[in-house]
């Protein structure tokens, strides 16, 4: 696990969403915590977070503020005024979905222990849903999993919490059972130990959830690694994130409690 980051905090409104995360995770991922606020980001912060804490911020690729938690967010660090001030801070410009941008919180805006706000679009503008079923992987399972992948790798070495909305599942209309498959896969291969793993094998496990098995990228090491902790090829090679569970492809190994 990269930088100091400890502690993932999953929080939403939506009582889809949360029975979701709960139902997929365990209190830990390898060092990391994980734990699910079901209720507002103003709640959340009143009550907990200590410490160097990020905030991701999951709307649209020009970083206006205007709706469901990243309205939120924005009242809670300002309002009207602090939008204008993000987006300055992201030159106003046009950010693909699924990259992430660490904001470091100046200009006289701050809202307790909140370092950090990691913007992560998940769609260009909040026009119309993006998910379709005929194409489940591509709209959601990628999108979700991508957007949380790149929070995880890009929040500052010196946080050591990060809160998580649902991704994608407001304007973007994706499924909360679709999100929290692709988000909680992202966090329990994110959190496999490195002296345990190698990055190939997160590779690799991350390759075939997304539909993408390439047989030229699957080398004898990880052969080997499947084979100790118990990881079947044979799932791997057939895996449908649309069908199967994430334990069929996951360690089968209790490195998460």
């Amino acid at each position: 696990m990269d930088g100091r980051l400890a502690r993932i905090v999953l929080c939403d409104t939506s009582e889809a969403v949360c029975d979701g995360w709960r139902r997929m995770l365990t209190s830990r991922c390898g060092d990391l915590s994980v734990s699910v606020y079901h209720g507002t980001l103003g709640a959340l912060l009143e009550r907990e977070c200590g410490g160097s804490v990020a905030v991701v911020s999951p709307g649209n690729s020009f970083g206006f503020l205007g709706g469901g938690f990243d309205q939120a967010l924005c009242q809670q660090l300002g309002g009207e005024p602090f939008e204008t001030w993000f987006r300055a801070k992201l030159h106003e410009r046009y950010y693909p979905v699924g990259s992430a941008t660490a904001v470091e919180l100046g200009g006289g805006f701050s809202c307790g222990a909140v370092r950090y706000v990691v913007h992560v679009p998940t769609m260009v503008a909040p026009c119309r849903s993006v998910y379709d079923r005929r194409r489940c992987v591509a709209t959601g399972y990628s999108r979700v999993f991508d957007a949380m992948w790149n929070a995880l790798v890009s929040c500052p070495a010196d946080v050591q919490t990060l809160v998580v909305p649902g991704l994608a599942t407001g304007y973007a209309g994706v499924p909360s059972e679709v999100a929290c498959k692709s988000m909680v896969f992202a966090l329990r291969v994110f959190a496999l130990p490195a002296k345990l793993f190698s990055r190939e094998l997160q590779n690799v496990l991350i390759m075939h959830f997304l539909g993408c098995g390439y047989g030229g990228f699957f080398g004898e090491r990880s052969l080997r690694e499947c084979e100790r902790w118990g990881i079947s090829v044979e799932a791997l090679q057939r895996f449908d994130a649309s069908r199967d569970s994430i334990e069929d492809i996951l360690p089968a190994v209790e490195l998460y409690v």
